[in-house]
């Protein structure tokens, strides 16, 4: 039986487990990989930063050295005005 069915289901497991899936993605078919699922995989990894620290950084690592550029720079662009303008709205609500 595999390892990760015998373990008790916790949060903490769970977000580690579908990270190794999205690292071995990111490793194994990367150019295969468009704009929308980069964009999907990295808000993922950034939301569930504090819960799978060093998953989601693993998962980012892979994916600025196996992505390619004309694919990753345009997701990172508009990711990162995306967050901005997220940390602006809450700032406006405090």
């Amino acid at each position: 039986m595999l390892p990760m069915i015998r373990e008790p289901r916790t949060q903490a497991t769970v977000l580690d487990q579908a990270f190794a899936v999205l690292l071995a993605l990111l490793e194994t078919v990367p150019t295969f990989i468009g704009g929308n699922e980069l964009a999907t995989v990295l808000r993922t990894a950034i939301t569930h930063r504090l819960k799978a620290e060093r998953a989601s950084s693993a998962v980012i690592s892979k994916a600025a050295k196996n992505i390619p550029t004309k694919t990753m720079f345009p997701v990172v662009v508009e990711l990162w005005k995306s967050l901005q303008n997220e940390d602006e709205t809450v700032s406006r609500l405090y």
